[in-house]
């Protein structure tokens, strides 16, 4: 039976923890434990057990007439020969058993349960910030910086030191909003080269990608009508819809441009 996931003790006759002859257990293994609200400790007649003397007891009460009882088990001296001593990324507070996950408290930085030397800021496979002392992970949104830069700051996708994708206000994005449902209407935003987000036109319903592409065709026209005569501009008029449009929004704006150049 395994106790790793325990976070509190309460006491039963008195007692909250009682580990008595287990002749079997060479460390308790208690590294979720954070609390003995109540009730004494008594760890006695374990013959492999060690770690136990590591552990601040104390710590762990909340009442001030809690008491602890540890005798006869095996001893600090011939746990250390055996090197079954608490991990060098622990800090002095103790230890529940071997390993970096298994410290009271941690030297130097946390991820997760477990004590590590410092936090992936700049290398690994995911990159992280430092909250204190602890190691959290950037949003998945950040691009990772190949420099010696920082590829976040803080938590979510805000603290971007650079998207990986695309950037709408202070926040990374997978893409633009596209037909985003907003407080009063639906929310088209396009891509600048930069990769960031901007709000299209008021008049597209659509979106900005058809408009721009519409847009981009009318000047194309523009730039060419001044070597072209009418007969070959209106070629060019139909070819580009034949290419481009099956939308009458486009027909309606080249016919009109068509109109007035003639």
């Amino acid at each position: 039976m395994s106790f790793s996931h325990l976070h509190l003790l309460c006491p039963l006759s008195g007692i909250s923890l009682l580990v008595l002859k287990q002749q079997g257990i060479s460390s308790l293994q208690l590294q979720s434990l954070r609390e003995i609200s109540a009730g004494n400790v008594h760890i006695a007649e374990n013959s492999q057990l060690c770690y136990y003397s590591t552990v601040n007891w104390t710590r762990l009460f909340r009442a001030g007439n809690q008491k602890v009882l540890i005798r006869n088990n095996r001893s600090p001296q011939e746990c250390a020969k055996e090197h079954m001593v608490c991990d060098t990324l622990c800090s002095d507070a103790g230890c529940w058993g071997p390993g970096p996950d298994q410290c009271m408290s941690c030297r130097y930085f946390s991820r997760g349960r477990t004590c590590v030397y410092s936090c992936n800021l700049y290398e690994g496979d995911i990159r992280e910030y430092a909250n204190g002392s602890m190691c959290v992970e950037c949003d998945a949104q950040c691009e990772w910086a190949d420099d010696d830069s920082l590829t976040c700051q803080g938590p979510g996708p805000e603290h971007c030191a650079k998207c990986l994708h695309f950037k709408d206000g202070p926040n990374c994005v997978e893409k633009c909003p596209d037909g985003l449902q907003g407080a009063n209407s639906f929310i088209f935003k396009y891509a600048e080269v930069n990769n960031e987000c901007h709000p299209c036109h008021a008049n597209c319903t659509q979106g900005y990608e058809q408009s721009v592409r519409g847009h981009i065709l009318v000047l194309h026209l523009n730039s060419l009508s001044s070597a072209l005569n009418e007969t070959s501009l209106f070629f060019l008029i139909h070819l580009s819809l034949f290419q481009f449009v099956h939308n009458k929004q486009y027909a309606d704006m080249l016919f009109f441009y068509f109109c007035s150049r003639i």
